[in-house]
């Protein structure tokens, strides 16, 4: 099927996409089709140029898109931008390679997982995913609201759900008085991290339905660890679906630490600690303890004045305090208090969310000027997320009057009242973050000064769930202080700076540079040690990541880097992803894959998790391994992970752990959905050229690993097939050796099977000797029995490892066999004639080249022969009488020589011998379109040949001398018939006539001088346009000039001569037919045309000709209206006294000059110019008076009685002869040419005889 672009663009076109595609873009192509939306869901393969395009290339991807939104099915207003990806090509040629990723919007409202991700690799398109989901009709507001669809979610799960919190207005202390208090609810309770409205699809046997929803994220619930997601009808309050979003395992100095490089089963080593923040602060000048609020879920604390505080006599009273805290936003609260009777506390500001610095804060309590009052700090938290807390220091109240009270906390706790708060040492803000190398550097520092660090930095904060974090504080006495993490980390097997050290290790992998570029993970993530109550597992929520402590047979999974990469690796893939990675299936097996195998390319290790297990020391899982697709496909994410990972790293044992991790992370980055997408990204990512269909630069590698390996295949595998080259012989070559090698490269983009590579040689198998070469083998068969002469076929088969085959034959000729000559007899040549020797004949199967020396001087360069045919050799006649030596050396095809061959060339002087032509004369005038030449030859060699026009005409000779016929044939108007003889010895001689061919006498045409085309004299009809041509002699032709046009019928056609070398300005006419590309000819003369008898009357001042196209153009039938246009020139008026007015246009009507009568159209400088209607096209003249002969009555010459004038004019008249002689006449005339000739042969013969 053809489909035109335009039936693509305006609809009427087939269903089928497949075809749509392939009809714009061509048939290289890989398109799969979503079966619920008959919609494209991958495109890939070939490539489209996008214009303009380098590194931002959305702009053209969304046109592509837009241009193609029926194949498509999507409406580009609908698509909203959520990634554009940008990475430099990986072999460093080219603009790099681009992923853009929109999302469909129904009415402004997103689309739950929607997707439609391009791929643009150098500036052209090279994939195309598709999630789009057509035809979307669904109400666009809710019939629930937030609070409702909330409770459905909590009713699922048995639990309350908590919405961000208003702040309390008050509290009193009374109700927080027991350790039991606080504000939780009796039901376990999660937070709504977000609440937004989607269209969520649900698929339903070949379509969608489409639901108006609301996506509820809920914080992390710690009793199971879980991070629910879901969607709850927007109209009615059912659930549609939910899902499990968490992922779990199964100065100057230098900050160093003693981890565990994998596991405690490895030796520790001492490493510098990367982006680790260190504080300082004055002992003399800053505070250095702060009231500090602890850490704790689901309970509140406080921190009040023991006394109260007097404000008898202030005014514009003010509380104020330094504070930084780490809250979680809009769930948990700190808040400053005050109260008037020491209980009952109300709320004067709340903060929540993050203060990383101190900052200073100050509140208006004028309200209370006058009283007594007690001030602090209340904090609230619910079970979830847990922030840092909230810390206050420099507290005072103070007015106009002066200071009511102060407390920079250095003194104790004296004046406070504290629950769950405590006085904590402090430091103020992080003036530096350590190195790479674990080094920091502060200057600019008094003396005296207080350095303190915890293991937090820009990339993670550890959190110990269970005791206090580690934190190292010291006074600086000398201007270097190094630590080690060793000496102050008290946790589990120094879990909370492992942890810290090799989160680092992580983050800087994945932000190292194109294409580690994934800052998105530039933030604080949190890293909990020692979580839950439970042992051997580990989770990431896609932001933080939640370690378990040692127990039972598990370790503490914080001291295995394998598994602190691989959960911090979830959170990576999570934002690479634009849309949900669904964690089941293929797509889920993709996702742990990716955490088994950067994990184990960090640590140079396929071992995931190794210690896990206590008793034994054993991992998780093996990325070594033999684990195949589909057979070992069981269902669960972390077991079928290992089909996948196992071809990653198998990938990373054939190229090298640097190219791999890019392909690895690259093909990541296109957002695959299952084992075969992934595939096909990681070829696109490799390509060089984006055409997949011609393979990628390591093909190889990735079949190996992902299909050979691991089972997981593509088309693409098998669209690469072996190839041959250096084929020994060539095809088509000769060779003289029967006994030559047969070889020939055969080499793949995949690996070649050996052991598949067979031979034959004319049918019958090869023995075969295979070297290894780059891609595949140097073939190589040595013959033990001769070839026989002739063509030796050979065919080469093999297969590759995808078992793609090849069959290619060539052919080859041996020939063992020399060429022969005839050994001619010598011969001699006329001096000074054009001479050719011609006795030579050369015999072989497979003719190669002769070349000729003369007296040992090469005379003649190589040249191609024919079997048995007769070769011809220049003579070089010019050298002087005498003897010379020609030696013929010759070879065949296969390079085998003949044996030289000499010949004795004899140069004399030898009469040239005559020809003569008898019949007919010179100027003969026939009707007949052919005439027979008779003539005589004579000469005293041997003829070699006679030719008429070219021709070998036919000889009768006696002994030297003879005559020749032959009958030529005519065209109308004058034909040049020429007459060549040769002898043997290379002497010419020639002769030649003028025959003119002019038309019979008919009733119906114009006389023989009105031309409407070649010779003047056809009107013929239906002849076409063309050439045109003239039977003037050119020696009567002083200039002429051309012009085309096209003949269109129905339209008017001007012919005009630019070059104004003629007289002529232009010719018109109107077309009654068309003729195609027509030539017209404007021939002026010397004088005179010698087919016209007679002079006009008048002064001559020029004869022209006019031919227009070939016979039968310019006849009345085709033309009508015609018109000529000529010019005249004042200087031939003046130096003849000619009067202007008596300029006349005559043209030749085949019996007299008839008189057009011209008009002035216009004059210039140089030139009169006319223009005069004309029946057809011939021969004219232009005459003039003199002012003598004005008074002389102007008439016609006539050649014809006057009663045919008419007649001839109009051309209806009896045709004559260009003499005006009658057609009758020239009957008789033509009766005594022939008699003429007749006599003259007899004349010749007699001749003839008596010479002889």
């Amino acid at each position: 099927m053809t489909i035109s672009n335009e039936q693509v663009n305006i609809g009427q076109c087939p269903v089928n996409k497949e075809t749509l595609f392939a009809a714009k873009y061509g048939p290289d192509w890989n398109v799969s089709i979503d079966r619920d939306s008959n919609l494209p869901r991958r495109i890939v393969g070939s490539s489209i140029e996008l214009t303009g395009v380098s590194e931002k290339a959305e702009p053209e991807v969304r046109k592509f898109l837009a241009d193609n939104s029926q194949i498509f099915g999507l409406d580009s207003v609908e698509l909203e931008l959520i990634k554009e990806d940008h990475d430099c090509s990986l072999d460093g040629n080219g603009s790099g390679i681009s992923n853009i990723v929109y999302r469909q919007l129904y009415r402004g409202i997103p689309v739950y997982s929607s997707r439609i991700g391009v791929t643009v690799n150098d500036g052209k398109l090279v994939a195309v995913d598709s999630s789009y989901f057509p035809d979307i009709k669904v109400p666009t507001k809710a019939s629930i609201d937030e609070l409702q669809a909330l409770s459905a979610a909590g009713s699922d799960l048995g639990i309350d759900i908590i919405l961000p919190a208003a702040p309390l207005s008050s509290v009193s202390l009374e109700e927080l008085s027991g350790p039991e208090s606080g504000t939780a609810s009796e039901n376990k309770a999660a937070k709504a991290e977000q609440v937004s409205l989607v269209i969520y699809p649900v698929g339903n046997e070949g379509s969608y339905e489409y639901h108006l929803a609301y996506k509820i994220e809920l914080a992390p619930l710690r009793d199971p660890l879980s991070a629910w997601v879901y969607f709850v009808d927007a109209n009615d309050g059912q659930i549609l679906y939910r899902y499990d979003r968490m992922i779990s395992l199964t100065v100057n100095g230098n900050v160093t630490g003693t981890v565990y490089p994998e596991c405690p089963a490895d030796t520790p080593i001492n490493v510098p600690f990367r982006n680790q923040r260190v504080f300082t602060f004055n002992e003399a000048n800053e505070s250095n303890n702060a009231l500090y609020s602890g850490r704790f879920n689901n309970g509140t604390g406080y921190a009040v004045t023991f006394n109260p505080i007097n404000l008898t006599g202030a005014v514009n009273s003010r509380f104020n305090f330094s504070t930084r805290y780490d809250i979680e936003l809009d769930y948990d609260y700190a808040y400053a208090i005050i109260s008037e009777d020491g209980n009952l506390f109300y709320s004067i500001g709340n903060f929540t969310g993050s203060q990383d610095s101190w900052a200073d804060e100050s509140i208006d309590i004028s309200a209370y000027d006058g009283k007594q009052v007690w001030i602090g700090f209340f904090y609230d938290t619910d079970e979830a997320v847990l922030g840092d807390g909230f810390y206050a220091d420099n507290i005072t109240v103070s007015s106009e009057n002066g200071v009511a009270f102060t407390d920079n906390l250095e003194n104790g706790d004296e004046n406070w009242d504290l629950y769950k708060f405590s006085l904590n040492k402090i430091f103020l803000n992080p003036v530096t973050t350590t190195d790479g190398n674990g080094s920091y550097n502060i200057t600019g520092m008094e003396e005296d000064i207080n350095l303190y660090s915890e293991l937090s930095g820009p990339y993670v904060k550890v959190i110990n769930e269970d005791e206090t974090d580690a934190f190292v504080e010291f006074n600086l006495t000398s201007p270097t202080y190094d630590w080690n993490w060793a000496d102050v980390d008290t946790s589990y097997k120094r879990e909370e700076s492992n942890v810290f050290y090799h989160v680092n290790v992580i983050h800087d992998f994945f932000t190292k540079g194109s294409p580690f570029n994934i800052h998105s993970m530039d933030y604080q993530a949190i890293a909990t040690v020692e979580y839950g109550s439970k042992s051997g597992n580990a989770f990431s929520d896609g932001t933080n990541i939640y370690l378990f402590a040692a127990g039972g047979a598990y370790e503490s999974t914080a001291v295995l880097s394998d598994v602190v990469y691989h959960e911090y690796i979830h959170s990576v893939v999570d934002h690479v992803y634009t849309t949900y990675l669904p964690y089941e299936g293929e797509s889920g097996a993709l996702d742990e894959g990716w955490a088994d195998y950067f994990a184990c390319t960090v640590n140079n290790n396929p071992i995931v998790g190794e210690g896990f297990y206590v008793s034994t020391g054993n991992g998780l899982r093996n990325l070594n391994n033999t684990y195949r697709y589909p057979d070992d496909i069981v269902g669960e994410v972390h077991y079928d992970s290992q089909i996948i990972s196992g071809a990653m790293w198998d990938l990373r044992e054939i190229l090298g752990a640097e190219l791999a991790d890019e392909l690895v992370l690259r093909g990541m980055k296109l957002e695959p959905q299952d084992f075969r997408e992934y595939l096909e990204d990681i070829l696109i990512v490799d390509d060089d050229n984006a055409d997949l269909n011609d393979g990628t630069p390591h093909i190889n590698a990735i079949f190996k690993a992902f299909y050979v390996n691991h089972g997981i295949d593509s088309e693409y595998f098998n669209l690469v097939a072996p190839e041959v080259s250096g084929e020994c012989p060539l095809s088509g070559s000769f060779t003289p050796n029967n006994t030559t090698t047969i070889a020939a490269n055969i080499t793949d983009l995949i690996d070649i099977d050996s052991s598949s590579i067979c031979m034959t040689v004319n049918g019958e198998p090869a023995s075969l000797k295979n070297t290894e070469i780059n891609n595949g083998y140097r073939v190589e068969h040595t013959p033990t029995i001769p070839y026989g002469d002739g063509a030796v076929t050979v065919c080469l088969n093999a297969l590759d490892a995808a078992e793609n085959d090849i069959s290619h034959s060539w052919s080859f000729f041996v020939d063992t066999k020399s060429p022969l000559s005839n050994t001619p007899e010598d011969m001699e040549f006329s001096a000074n004639s054009t001479a050719y020797f011609t006795g030579w004949r050369l015999f072989d199967s497979y003719p190669g080249y002769y070349w000729v020396l003369c007296d040992g001087e090469q005379v003649l360069p190589p040249v191609q022969w024919a079997n048995g045919t007769n070769l011809s050799v220049p003579v070089n006649t010019d050298l002087g009488t005498g003897d010379f030596n020609y030696t013929i050396i010759y070879n065949d095809t296969a390079g085998n020589y003949g044996v030289q061959d000499t010949v004795l060339i004899t140069i004399n002087y030898f009469q040239a011998p005559a020809i003569n032509i008898i019949s007919p004369v010179e100027g003969y005038s026939t009707t007949s379109d052919s005439v027979t030449v008779f003539g005589t030859v004579n000469s005293t060699g041997l003829l070699f040949s006679v030719t008429v026009n070219g021709v070998d005409a036919d000889l009768s000779l006696e002994g030297f001398n003879g005559t020749f016929t032959k009958t030529v044939l005519l065209s109308p108007g004058i034909n040049a018939i020429y007459a060549n003889v040769t002898d043997e010895r290379g002497a010419t001689n020639k002769t030649s006539i003028n025959v003119t061919r002019t038309s019979p006498s008919t009733g119906s045409s114009g006389s023989s001088g009105e031309s409407s085309g070649n010779g003047g004299s056809s009107v013929s009809s239906g002849s076409s346009g063309g050439g045109g041509g003239s039977p003037e002699l050119q020696s009567n032709v002083e200039i002429k000039e051309l012009a085309q046009q096209f003949v269109t019928n129905g339209n008017r056609i001007r012919f005009e001569f630019s070059r104004e070398v003629t007289p002529v300005v232009y010719v018109e006419f109107d077309a009654k037919k068309s003729f195609g590309k027509t030539t017209t000819i404007i021939e002026e003369l010397k004088g005179r045309s010698v087919l016209i008898p007679a002079e006009p009357e008048g002064e001559i001042y020029k004869y022209f000709n006019i031919w227009v196209g070939n016979g039968g153009v310019a006849t009345p039938e085709n033309v009508g209206n015609p018109v000529i246009g000529f010019k005249v020139e004042k200087s031939w008026l003046e130096e003849n006294d000619i009067l202007e007015s008596s300029i006349e246009l005559r043209r030749y009507n085949g019996y007299v000059w008839y008189l057009l009568f011209p008009k002035k159209v216009n004059e210039d400088d140089e030139y009169v110019y006319f223009e005069a209607e004309t029946p057809v096209f011939s021969h004219f003249s232009i005459t003039g008076v003199t002012q003598e002969g004005s008074g002389v009555q102007k008439s016609t010459l006539e050649l014809v009685p006057k009663e045919n004038l008419t007649d001839a004019s109009t051309g209806t008249g009896a045709s004559a002869g260009i003499g005006g002689q009658p057609v009758s006449g020239e009957g008789n005339a033509a009766g005594l040419d022939f008699r003429f000739v007749v006599m003259l042969l007899a004349c010749a013969f007699l001749v003839v005889r008596r010479r002889s």
